[in-house]
């Protein structure tokens, strides 16, 4: 499933993340497009979510379950920080973060029918 590898691409790369990197700028251009083209694969998954089985749902949505309490912890500080330097970062980050939101609410959906 889609789902949580894109889900783990990013994790890493949000894992990554650190204010006091001296190579900042090369850090962000990398890991902008690599958040920025998970969140289009999860929002493209989104539309394919009606066609999965709920056993299959509440297996992604196990998954998700074990990934969600370490990228609460990053977006948290992730919005703490309001900088320029790192606000293009912190913008693609919450997208992100808000589309694995509504990723886990349609899996609880699903696993559920």
């Amino acid at each position: 499933m889609e789902y949580s590898t894109s889900i783990l691409e990013s994790f890493g790369v949000l894992s990554g993340f650190n204010l006091a990197e001296n190579i900042w700028d090369k850090y962000e251009q990398f890991a902008i497009p690599k958040i920025e083209e998970s969140t289009i694969k999860l929002r493209g998954s989104l539309f394919y979510l009606k066609e999965i089985s709920p056993k299959e749902a509440l297996t992604e949505l196990t998954i998700l379950d074990q990934i969600i309490p370490i990228l609460l912890k990053l977006r948290i500080n992730l919005e703490t920080i309001d900088t320029k330097e790192f606000r293009n970062f912190r913008k693609v980050a919450i997208e992100f973060f808000d589309t694995v939101d509504l990723v886990q609410n349609n899996q609880i959906g699903r696993a559920h029918v």
